[in-house]
């Protein structure tokens, strides 16, 4: 089929592939797919009934590049995970040993059709943190955060329910805390509410579910069990919720619900790796690393422990820990390989892609896999927001930043990223108010401060900014940032002496610093030619910053000159494909 006779939609058995919009459904919900996978699944059906060689399909789909045949093997298994098939007794993909594949199904052609639309959800459910009694156990904190945060995680991928975030719901972890007045602050409209309690290999777990508007208890119950039956404990959590709200669930959401890990020892490390990865801290992510890969030494088949690996290494990438951004990737791509539904794992993968490699169209398309899995989960509106302002796509990010906190209201880093698309879309007194908001409800949060000071400066309020990016270097930021940014200000207000003296510390040093940022303070300079070298060794060395490159106002005065668009050309920063963004 050539490009002008291609067919809008594509039917087989309960699968749907809709080519123009890069989706795939089975049974109607949503499949997430890499973009090699649906390239070969689109080349396979192409050419369906006749043996396609091995050769044919990596010349076809991997034109652009050199890869071996595991690429391809790794492919077609992850398509035959994601439709529901088997390599012996096939539906849809049939094996050639030593050969290659053939497409069997049969297929119907359509034109262009609308997707339903998603009905609105029930909800926002808020599952709080179990609460321990006094004098309990050292292990039942992993348990109590663990517990919930899995409840949370399964019942996420249902696409009837609205879910607040583990983030959100961590401060409620106090014995005796009101679940109503909770919800009522978390905006939910239920709410469970639990204890726990743990002696050697037994637990027992106190539970309430409760109607916030009403304050009214709609089921209540004490589990006795033994540490190994708390998988049927979850399951049995998960379903009674969703029976109480009276959710349909697709035979994907009550399979997706049914998975637990085969290990119990894996899955207690698993929750010791969520508490600490919760924290925030560098000490902890260490400690929550650790955890995750104890996890997946004794359970190799744990995706959840995967994608946590994942997203500690990518945190740990952001702190500037040598090393994590690759470990964050092969973790992401291990976890999607066991499990294709994990949405924070394509949010994970999909950063990486952007931000580690700048390869726009795959981080897109990771992207929006994680939103059609979740379209109500905060985490993939917030990094796909980021990714959207960066790329130039501002309206659009601006949608996602709104949905990202409608979610997750009590997010610091959301807070503050509501001003991100009108700093970098040169809105700045728009950016300003948000920034400002931000740092007024989280005065301890030096990510508030870091973006306030970049709005004040653009607006000329040096003397604002320049405390602003003192409080965020005060605050224990990981990194030189604050201070890059500090010197880049104080050039700007004519304080060049001072600002070349703290410049040439920073990167004088021994400790890492970003060299995106130290170009920007040697343009403040009017060293143009420091500034360029040092965006050249940003490149060279793999500065994640470097993807505000095409929308950052501080390179402004470099726009246009040959140097400064060659790298511009060498980052590979064009703009995506915009349509249909959202989820």
């Amino acid at each position: 089929m050539g490009s002008s006779s291609k067919p809008s939609i594509l039917q087989f058995d309960d699968v749907r592939v809709e080519v123009e919009a890069f989706r795939v459904y089975k049974a109607g919900r949503k499949v997430p797919l890499e973009p090699k996978a649906f390239q070969t699944l689109l080349f396979l059906i192409e050419h369906r009934g006749k043996l396609v060689t091995k050769d044919e399909i990596l010349d076809g789909v991997w034109s652009d590049t050199f890869v071996t045949p595991n690429a391809l093997t790794r492919v077609v298994g992850l398509l035959r995970r994601a439709l529901g098939d088997q390599a012996v007794t096939s539906r849809y993909i049939e094996t050639i040993p030593t050969r290659g594949y053939r497409f069997i199904a049969e297929v119907t052609e359509a034109g262009r059709e609308e997707t339903p639309a998603i009905p609105p959800p029930i909800g926002p459910l808020a599952i709080l943190p179990f609460k321990r009694l006094e004098g309990a156990e050292e292990t039942e904190r992993y348990l109590a955060t663990g517990l919930a945060d899995t409840l949370i995680t399964k019942l996420a991928g249902v696409a009837g329910l609205s879910v607040r975030p583990t983030s959100a719901v961590l401060r409620f972890g106090a014995l005796g805390e009101d679940p109503v007045a909770a919800g009522r602050e978390l905006g939910s409209a239920f709410v469970l509410d639990g204890v726990i309690q743990q002696s050697a290999d037994r637990i027992r777990v106190n539970v309430q579910f409760v109607r916030v508007e009403d304050g009214r208890l709609l089921w209540a119950d004490v589990y006795d069990a033994r540490l190994r039956d708390i998988f049927e404990l979850q399951d049995e959590l998960a379903l009674r919720i969703v029976q109480t709200l009276k959710v349909k669930l697709s035979r994907d959401e009550r399979d997706a619900l049914a998975q637990r890990p085969e290990n119990l020892e894996a899955y207690q490390f698993y929750l010791q790796g969520c508490f600490y990865l919760f924290r925030y801290t560098l000490g902890d992510l260490d400690k929550s690393i650790q955890c995750f890969q104890a996890a997946v030494e004794r359970d190799a088949g744990y995706a959840l422990a995967y994608s946590g690996l994942a997203q500690a290494h990518s945190i740990a990438a952001s702190m500037h820990v040598p090393g994590s951004m690759t470990q964050s990737e092969a973790a992401a791509l291990r976890a999607l390989e066991l499990d294709p539904t994990l949405a924070e794992a394509h949010a994970a993968l999909g950063a990486l892609r952007f931000w580690g490699k700048r390869d726009i169209a795959q981080a897109q398309a990771s992207f929006r896999a994680a939103l059609a899995l979740t379209p109500r989960t905060a985490l993939p509106c917030h990094y796909y927001a980021w990714f959207l302002t960066a790329t130039g796509c501002f309206q659009e990010a601006e949608r996602q930043m709104a949905r990202a906190l409608e979610m997750d209201p009590f997010s610091a880093a959301i807070k503050v990223d509501q001003g991100l698309p009108f700093y970098y879309s040169r809105r700045c007194q728009e950016a300003r108010a948000r920034f400002q908001k931000a740092a007024d409800q989280e005065a301890g949060y030096g990510y508030a401060h870091l973006r306030l000071g970049e709005a004040c400066e653009a607006m000329g309020e040096y003397e604002m900014a320049a405390e602003a990016f003192t409080r965020a270097a005060d605050l224990g930021s990981p990194d030189s940032v604050p201070l890059l940014h500090l010197a880049r200000c104080l050039a700007l207000d004519g304080k060049s002496a001072q600002a070349s003296r703290l410049l040439e510390k920073e990167t004088g040093g021994s400790r890492p610093y970003s060299a995106y940022y130290a170009a920007l303070a040697f343009l403040a300079l009017d060293r143009h030619e420091d500034a360029l070298a040092s965006l050249e060794q940003a490149l060279r060395e793999g500065d994640r910053w470097i993807g505000w490159l095409n929308v950052d106002p501080s390179l402004d005065k470099l726009r246009g000159t040959p140097r400064f668009e060659k790298l511009r050309i060498k980052a590979g920063l064009t703009q995506p494909d915009s349509r249909g963004a959202g989820a």
